[in-house]
């Protein structure tokens, strides 16, 4: 299993995992005064989520404080992809499978930074959530 990445940048340190959402069925419904039932027009599919969630790890640090700042610091980086205006692709937690015309909604910490010793180091971890729309579902 690989970590999840949008446009090359690693989306997860550790645990990762990805849920394919549904594309949207787009259709409009007309009632009519007098008849029963309901006239529709289908217009396609619109967009697809996908949630992915996993641990995300800051670099080895001297100090607990460092550490935190750090993590801090990598998630900054990755919420600067969650505009929802850069088109990219996404490549899914397996590693092989890639999706185009995507674009990052949200890339949030989904729990309290935690700092665990690493030798005479320390590390900052916390679990991620984030939501990518892939625009043209095939």
């Amino acid at each position: 299993m690989a970590n999840p990445t949008f446009n090359s940048v690693v989306l997860t340190s550790v645990a990762p995992r990805v849920r394919m959402g549904q594309p949207a069925v787009r259709v409009y419904f007309e009632r009519m005064p007098g008849v029963k039932g309901e006239y529709v027009q289908t217009h396609g599919y619109g967009g697809r989520d996908w949630t992915i969630t996993g641990v995300l790890h800051g670099t080895a640090q001297a100090s607990r404080a460092l550490a935190v700042s750090y993590l801090k610091q990598a998630l900054a980086a990755k919420h600067a992809q969650a505009d929802g205006i850069v088109v990219g692709t996404f490549l899914d937690a397996d590693g092989t499978t890639s999706y185009t015309n995507c674009i990052m909604l949200q890339y949030e910490q989904a729990s309290d930074i935690w700092v665990g010793a690493s030798g005479s180091n320390w590390i900052g971890k916390c679990r991620i959530q984030a939501t990518i729309r892939e625009l043209a579902p095939s």
